[in-house]
């Protein structure tokens, strides 16, 4: 009974991690969380990220995001281009693309 007990308490403490965990989850190296609550998880794909222009003290840099609702069961992908001024310390963004993706961050018609 001594010998089980621990792996009974092992397997109960590793199921709820290995349920929840998704396929962004298993690269993060690729993907980085930037917002998670209740409700949603956001990533940012750094194979994504594209420095559309370089002239300080204005940057332009283009990414893509995928944001996943549990409780809806449903996952947005956008393809954000982010602008930012140093010299006013101001960030802004434009959304140049937006859809429906499933949990593997593949495209929905």
């Amino acid at each position: 009974m001594k010998k089980i007990f621990p792996l009974v308490l092992l397997t109960f403490l590793l199921i709820p991690n290995l349920c929840f965990a998704n396929y962004f989850d298993q690269y993060p190296e690729k993907y980085r969380v930037y917002f998670k609550d209740s409700q949603y998880k956001s990533y940012l794909d750094f194979n994504s990220i594209k420095v559309r222009r370089y002239d300080p003290p204005f940057y332009t840099i283009d990414v893509t995001t995928y944001t996943f609702d549990y409780i809806n069961q449903i996952g947005t992908i956008k393809e954000n281009r982010y602008f930012y001024d140093y010299d006013n310390q101001s960030v802004s963004w434009q959304i140049l693309n937006m859809g429906t993706c499933d949990e593997r961050g593949l495209k929905l018609l």
